[in-house]
């Protein structure tokens, strides 16, 4: 029994630092994203618009 439960808590710990990988992946991703909307806003606002 405590070997399932070992297991089981082996597992849940993989896929918690798997779930945290992704997560920070997605922060990076999000916050190159919003530096390549700030630029292409500024672009618009020093370039008069269309």
């Amino acid at each position: 029994m405590q070997g399932a439960l070992n297991t089981a808590v082996n597992e849940l710990t993989k896929r918690n630092e798997t779930v945290e990988a992704l997560a920070s992946a997605m922060r990076a991703e999000i916050d190159e994203l919003k530096a390549e909307l700030v630029q292409v806003w500024m672009t618009h606002v020093d370039g008069g618009g269309m």
